[in-house]
C-alpha cells in the first residue's frame, strides 16, 4: 500500500471555512471506516491513520508490525552525512524501541500473528515479571529527588512500564546493531560516546512545570529526563564509555536488565 487509505478518505469533503464542521467530517469518516474494518481480515501492511510525513515510528501489536515513516528518516534523527554512531544512537534506538514493544508488558502476551496466546512456558513468564518489577521499582523513584518541581508527585513505574521496557530494549538492540555494523574493527571510545549522546539528544526538551506534573498521570512515557537517565544507568557500555565509577548514580551496582 503506497499511501495510507486515510490520506484520501476526506477528499472533496472539507472546506476552508468551518473548522468544527471539518473535524466532525473527519471523525465521522474515521468511525465509518473503522466499522467496516470490523468485518475485514487484518492487513499487516496497512498504515492505519499514520502518514509518511509523520515524524515518529509505530508498532502495532494487533498485526505485529513496525512502521517507520519517511518523516523521521531525516535530520536530526538520521542523515547519510552523519557518523554511524549518531544514526544508530538516534534513529536506531527509536526503531529498537518500537521493536521491543512486541515484547513489553502487553506485547509479550501476543504471538507472532498478534493473537493473545500463552507462547512462553511458566518459568519464562515468571522471569519476565521479576525483571519487569525491577524497572517498575527503579522508575517509581524518579521525581522524588525534586519534590518541589513535581509538587510531591513522582513517576508511576507501573503506568510507564511498557514504554520503559521499550526504551531499555531499544538501547540494547541499537547498540548491538551498531557494534555489528563494523565487525572487523573495534569501535572507538569517541564513537561510543557519540552514540550515547545522540540517544540522549532525542529526548532534549524544556517543559513547563504544569505540563511536567500533568504528564505524570496522563502520559504512558516517563518524563524525557528519566527516559535518558533510566536507560543509560542500566547499560554497562555507557558506564564504560564515560568511565562512571561503580556505585555512582550512572553506574549503580544493581542494574535492571530485561532484554
Amino acid at each position: 500500500e503506497p499511501w495510507p487509505e486515510g490520506t484520501f478518505r476526506n477528499d472533496g469533503q472539507l472546506h476552508n471555512h468551518g473548522y468544527a464542521k471539518n473535524v466532525d467530517i473527519i471523525g465521522s469518516n474515521a468511525v465509518a471506516r473503522a466499522t467496516v474494518r470490523i468485518f475485514e481480515a487484518p492487513k499487516r501492511n496497512r498504515w492505519d491513520d499514520s502518514y509518511p510525513i509523520v515524524v515518529n515510528a509505530f508498532y502495532s501489536p494487533m498485526v505485529n508490525g513496525l512502521w517507520v515513516p519517511a518523516g523521521i528518516i531525516q535530520r536530526p534523527f538520521y542523515s547519510e552525512e552523519f557518523d554511524q554512531a549518531r544514526n544508530y544512537g538516534s534513529l536506531g534506538t527509536i526503531c529498537g524501541h518500537e521493536m521491543t514493544h512486541g515484547f513489553d508488558d502487553t506485547g509479550h502476551l501476543l504471538d507472532g500473528n498478534g493473537d493473545q496466546k500463552d507462547w512462553w512456558d511458566p518459568s519464562t513468564f515468571q522471569e519476565f515479571d521479576d525483571r519487569a518489577n525491577c524497572l517498575t521499582t527503579q522508575y517509581d523513584q524518579y521525581g522524588k529527588e525534586v519534590p518541589d518541581w513535581y509538587d510531591g508527585n513522582h513517576v508511576d513505574g507501573e503506568n510507564t512500564l511498557g514504554e520503559n521496557i521499550a526504551d531499555e530494549g531499544g538501547m540494547r538492540f541499537a547498540f548491538q546493531a551498531f557494534e555489528k555494523s563494523h565487525p572487523t574493527e573495534r569501535r572507538s571510545m569517541a564513537a561510543h560516546r557519540l552514540f550515547f549522546t545522540a540517544f540522549a539528544q532525542n529526548w532534549c526538551e524544556n517543559d513547563r512545570k504544569d505540563m511536567a506534573i500533568d504528564s505524570l498521570s496522563s502520559d504512558e512515557h516517563s518524563p524525557a529526563k528519566y527516559r535518558v537517565l533510566g536507560v543509560l544507568s542500566n547499560f554497562k557500555p555507557f558506564a564504560n564509555a564515560f568511565m562512571c565509577p561503580l556505585g555512582s548514580p550512572m553506574n549503580p551496582k544493581q542494574k535492571c536488565e530485561l532484554w
